[in-house]
């Protein structure tokens, strides 16, 4: 039960026409996925991820798989402190998470309880970091460090069949 606490599993469901259905469980994609949510997924390569886009990929801790958002790109340096994430000490803009993080601080509480200081270190080529947009209940790159392409198993196109835009 605490794994499904700190991260998002999905589910394989089923194979069809180049893309992949998974069932979405955990918090740590809320509140823009939550449990129990259908993902379209399609195979990407690493020039098809970009910064904001949500992939499925195999944790690197254990063999289940994991969805979570790009934020960092291969050669950035990032820093998260409180509720602003920066690349290359310039904070980025997160409007997937903007009412979250408005909520929550009109609640008085943080929406994120765990930074990260990456210094002068730069994402290996080939690697992404990645964050559950649910910052204070997720399992991801803070804890077990950037995800390899090879990893990847693709982007999430769509949401309970809904297609994604760019503040998804």
């Amino acid at each position: 039960m605490s794994s499904l606490l700190w991260n998002i599993v999905v589910s394989t469901m089923l194979l069809q026409g180049g893309s992949q259905s998974y069932i979405a469980e955990g918090p740590a994609m809320q509140p823009n996925i939550y449990a129990e949510d259908r993902l379209t997924v399609v195979k990407a390569t690493e020039k098809d991820i970009e910064r904001g886009d949500i992939i499925v990929f195999q944790s690197p801790e254990n063999n289940k798989m994991f969805v979570k958002r790009v934020v960092g790109l291969p050669g950035e340096k990032i820093k998260i402190k409180g509720n602003q994430v920066y690349i290359n000490s310039k904070v980025i803009k997160e409007p997937y998470i903007k009412e979250a993080v408005k909520k929550a601080k009109a609640e008085g509480y943080a929406y994120n309880i765990t930074d990260y200081n990456g210094g002068n270190k730069k994402i290996p080529q080939h690697q992404f970091f990645v964050l559950g947009d649910n910052r204070s209940n997720s399992l991801d790159s803070r804890m077990f460090g950037t995800i390899s392409i090879q990893k990847v198993k693709g982007e999430v196109t769509a949401i309970q069949g809904k297609k994604l835009n760019s503040s998804n």
